[in-house]
């Protein structure tokens, strides 16, 4: 650094790692694995076609896994995990 500048004129990018997989582990649970940890800023969603269903994921402490547990039995179909942070995004069916 020279002359004092500092890092206020870095911008610090959050971004989310591949989604290695997600599994159906019961009729009212859906878990997706990532390849590295999620940052604290990640916003996880759960679809079934273009519809946010509405379920709020449960993060390990590794930040590496994401546990969706609904209240009732998932319909049979098709659901897409997707992390966001900033503008980094990761979407797996």
């Amino acid at each position: 650094m020279k002359n004092g500048n500092s890092l206020k004129h870095c911008k610090l990018v959050s971004t989310v790692g591949a989604i290695t997989s997600v599994e159906v582990k019961s009729a009212t649970t859906i878990v997706a694995t990532f390849e590295s940890a999620l940052p604290a800023a990640a916003v996880l969603t759960l679809t079934k076609g273009t519809t946010d269903t509405g379920v709020k994921a449960v993060i390990d402490e590794a930040r590496k896994t994401a546990t969706f547990t609904s209240d009732a039995k998932y319909v049979a179909g098709t659901y897409t995990v997707t992390a966001t942070a900033g503008e980094s995004k990761q979407s797996k069916d």
